[in-house]
């Protein structure tokens, strides 16, 4: 299965993961700048190859969170664009609740799993990764259990 990995925001990371029985592996990332409109037009872009194969999408949900410039509702956007594009294509959906960083899956378990992005530039992007990551925890995928271990 692939799974595109969402952190949305001002600055959306965005990840692709195969994961299957014995392996899960980051097959691309990228950083989204400009908001939902930079967002809406990545997916235009995109939406050839997003629509190719089966694949389901993992996203961080929107809570209110008081910022130190106040509440930042870009993510709210994004979410709601992506709602109505992955409903038009016919992509599945599946939102993830808001972690904190590293709460669930640790940096030291995305370089166990050959998953880790370094730097400031990868943040979102590696957040992305991150949810599918913690995704896939639940489901209990064995590659990423055996990475807690």
């Amino acid at each position: 299965m692939i799974y595109l990995g969402c952190d949305p925001g001002v600055r959306t990371g965005i990840c692709f993961i195969m994961a299957d029985d014995d392996a899960v592996i980051l097959m691309n990332t990228k950083e989204i700048y400009g908001g939902v409109e930079g967002f809406v037009t990545w997916w235009g872009e995109a939406r050839t190859a997003l629509t190719a194969v089966p694949m389901q999408i993992v996203y961080e949900e929107f809570v209110t969170r008081e910022g130190k410039f106040g509440v930042d509702h870009e993510p709210e956007r994004v979410i709601g664009a992506l709602k109505a594009l992955a409903s038009r294509d016919g992509l599945t959906l599946i939102p993830r609740p808001p972690s904190g960083r590293k709460k669930q899956v640790s940096d030291l378990i995305l370089k166990r799993l050959g998953l880790y992005l370094p730097g400031e530039p990868n943040r979102n992007a590696r957040e992305a990764v991150r949810h599918c990551v913690a995704y896939l925890k639940a489901q209990k995928h064995p590659a990423v259990l055996a990475a807690f271990c």
